[in-house]
């Protein structure tokens, strides 16, 4: 019989419990398999930061874009400026001046803007920013009533005449004959490609020489190029007209192109948010209609979430989910999009597949509300991205910063 040391002897009762619990946890040697509660995300108590509080005085949240080292453009459509923000929430003017007369172009503080800007886009590949200048819709003269601004870094304003598409309103009529130059929205492509959303209507009234009146509606999606051309790869039209003083026969109705049977009336007039896919989809969310409304590249529309004309706050798949006057959007690396629900005070996501789902925001909470998800958004209205997928959103009582899981 051998002698075993002691200490050699401790050692092999050490690996023989050490075995034991590695049998267990794998298992094995007749024991239950070790179970794992599922833990539980830590709370983010800053996903929601409020980065400058009402930053420059009688301040009215306005749209946004990122700029260079994530350094923000924000207008203020309480005196007609685009100033910028760092992440750290310094404030300096950029562009624009109360009392300079609208549509000035020039630099810094020489140009002129309106109190309605409705979007602003930065472009990284040409280091230009881009403003819509104006709200509203083009009238039946064709004036548009929305200008693109063109915005260097040096804060060079300059205006863009952008072409023209003609429509297919009839020569003797008073409706518009073409479409275009009156953008309404912007987005950029994940290859550059610049677009926007246009829309015109026609109205009659005492501001046309007809005895009757008249009214049309033509919407439109194309890509804009640097020097203002582009294609139009969407268009949808509508009109009627009572006899005047140029046409009196009956009344009549049209839609073009011959096919808009399946999409009649799909896009109404306040077209305020664009996105584009990486397969080339355009994303419309249609402010009055309460739906988002998806555009293939050869022209085939459908809703791709909410319910035609009946605004809520549901969340769920495809036109069962519901969006009370949905607004601005971006898109993230994925194909996700994000959409402003301006009337229930949130941010809505909607997967590639149409899952919406409310990430930001409370319904009925008009209250910003800075700390962990979902917080609370005041008024929110401009939405941009940054590259490291945080959203920044513009609300009554400044702008926020959102950082989502």
């Amino acid at each position: 019989m051998f002698n075993i040391p002691a200490t050699v002897s401790a050692r092999r009762a050490i690996l023989v419990a050490a075995t034991a619990t590695l049998l267990s946890s794998c298992g094995g040697g007749g024991g239950s398999p070790a179970t794992t509660a599922p833990s539980t995300p830590p709370v983010n108590n800053q996903a929601i930061v409020l980065l400058a509080r009402n930053p420059t005085g009688n301040y009215l949240r306005g749209a946004i874009a990122v700029g260079p080292d994530d350094t923000l453009f924000v207008a203020n459509d309480a005196n007609a400026t685009i100033f910028k923000l760092t992440q750290d929430g310094v404030v300096s003017g950029f562009v624009g001046k109360d009392g300079v007369p609208p549509g000035t172009d020039g630099t810094g503080s020489a140009a002129g803007f309106t109190k309605q800007i409705a979007k602003l886009l930065f472009d990284k590949n040409s280091q230009v920013l881009y403003a819509l200048d104006g709200w509203g819709l083009q009238t039946y003269d064709g004036s548009p009533a929305v200008a693109l601004r063109r915005i260097t870094l040096d804060g060079v304003t300059s205006t863009m005449s952008l072409s023209r598409f003609p429509t297919h309103a009839p020569a003797n009529r008073l409706l518009p004959q073409n479409l275009g130059d009156n953008p309404s929205t912007l987005a950029l492509g994940p290859d550059g490609t610049l677009y926007a959303t246009t829309a015109i209507m026609a109205g009659g009234g005492s501001s046309t020489p007809a005895t009757g009146s008249h009214e049309a509606q033509h919407r439109g999606w194309r890509t804009v190029d640097s020097n203002g051309g582009g294609r139009l790869l969407f268009v949808q039209e509508s009109g009627s007209f009572v006899p005047g003083y140029s046409d009196p026969s009956p009344p009549v109705s049209y839609q073009f192109p011959a096919d808009l049977s399946a999409t009649a009336g799909m896009l109404g007039v306040a077209l305020t948010g664009l996105a584009v896919d990486r397969a080339g989809n355009g994303y419309i969310s249609d402010l009055k209609r309460h739906i988002i409304v998806k555009v293939t590249p050869g022209g085939s529309a459908s809703i791709f979430a909410g319910t035609a004309d009946k605004p809520g706050a549901a969340d769920g798949t495809g036109t069962a989910a519901q969006f009370n006057g949905p607004g601005e959007m971006v898109i993230d690396k994925a194909d996700n999009l994000y959409v402003v629900d301006g009337g229930n005070q949130t941010i809505r996501k909607i997967t590639p597949g149409g899952v919406v789902t409310t990430v930001a925001g409370q319904v009925g909470l008009w209250q910003t509300r800075p700390g962990p998800l979902p917080g609370g958004l005041n008024n929110p209205g401009g939405l941009a991205i940054d590259d490291k997928g945080r959203l920044y959103v513009t609300v009554a009582d400044g702008v926020v910063r959102v950082q989502l899981p």
